[in-house]
């Protein structure tokens, strides 16, 4: 990081200095935005200036957006929308940890750009997404239920060597 390129993009989605999680995903129930709203509910707790960055559009954005507020954790969210792939790469760069909380996942196509760009990946342990990403290596692969997603979000945040090295991994990959 420290790239002038990506302090304008923290800039762009009103990011200061506190961490980011990413999702880069379209805007369906099946992609898991609802888990990963609660799981970043208990993320909150931990670490109260995270942000996370929702890239992306769908038909259930109206639903997504009522579920952020109800659960009180719209203020550190940012709703992207959707972006060109040069643009959706340079997101990855601003993020510290990519979440990829699928209910049904072909192929997890969102966990390996993240990987080819750094970044550790939390993802749910799906035919499609573990043969991506490598538990414990290059991410994690976790049952697709808030304590688990959170709980793997938070040691990645919290330990920025570690998230570093499991994004290298990835990208070697």
């Amino acid at each position: 990081g420290g790239g002038s390129e990506s302090d304008q993009w923290k800039i762009k989605c009103d990011v200061k200095n506190g961490k980011v999680i990413g999702i880069v995903a379209r805007l369906r129930i099946e992609k898991g935005h609802g888990i990963l709203f609660e799981s970043f509910k208990i993320v909150l707790q931990e670490i109260p200036n995270v942000i996370l960055l929702i890239v992306g559009d769908g038909p259930d954005r109206v639903e997504l957006q009522k579920k952020a507020k109800a659960l009180g954790i719209n203020d550190n969210i940012r709703w992207i929308g959707s972006l060109v792939p040069d643009d959706v790469y340079r997101m990855y760069s601003i993020m510290d940890a990519v979440a990829v909380p699928s209910v049904y996942e072909g192929f997890g196509l969102s966990a390996a750009e993240a990987m080819a760009a750094s970044r550790p990946v939390v993802a749910s342990n799906l035919d499609g997404l573990s043969e991506i990403v490598e538990d414990g290596i290059t991410g994690y692969l976790v049952p697709p239920s808030k304590e688990s997603i959170s709980e793997k979000l938070i040691a990645l945040l919290s330990a920025s060597v570690r998230a570093r090295n499991t994004g290298r991994a990835g990208r070697d990959r």
